[in-house]
């Protein structure tokens, strides 16, 4: 993976592992996770309480580095969060967040997401960038028109 590896500085010396692809909060959320620090979701450095963002950076981000634990974590809260939501004013980008950087197996954060625009389909095939974002990727509409059939035939 580019960005990734550690490498000695020819000039300095010095270690380094550069994360170029990742969000610099995810990756502090990440790494206040691996020193056994909480993974909260109200940390006001990071997160003002209102957005789901940062909580989908902070999923891939440990999709990506294969931290289970960080992911349930994480995923609790967002739990939380979509229960409470409201409007999010970035749930389009939330959206697209985890659908382009999870695997389709993903039964977490993908599944929330996708059920969520099951639920509120009426609502959100009002919004332009929520058409867009079906527009553009497929695999999403599939997923929702899927789990809209399925949960059809449950009832």
């Amino acid at each position: 993976m580019p960005g990734t590896y550690s490498h000695i500085d020819q000039e300095t010396g010095l270690k380094e592992i550069e994360l170029q692809d990742d969000e610099p909060a995810a990756v502090l959320a990440m790494l206040r996770f691996l020193y056994g620090l909480p993974y909260e979701a109200d940390e006001a450095h990071w997160h003002d309480g209102k957005t789901m963002l940062p909580h989908a950076q902070v999923y891939t981000v440990a999709e990506k580095y294969e931290l289970e634990n960080l992911k349930v974590q994480v995923h609790k809260n967002m739990v939380k969060l979509i229960q409470f939501s409201g409007d999010k004013p970035d749930l389009i980008e939330t959206i697209r967040e985890i659908i382009y950087q999870t695997p389709d197996t993903d039964t977490m954060a993908r599944k929330l997401l996708i059920d969520h625009c099951v639920q509120f389909l009426s609502v959100l095939s009002k919004h332009e960038g929520f058409v867009a974002l079906l527009e553009e990727c497929g695999a999403l509409g599939a997923a929702v028109i899927t789990s809209q059939q399925a949960a059809r035939r449950a009832k």
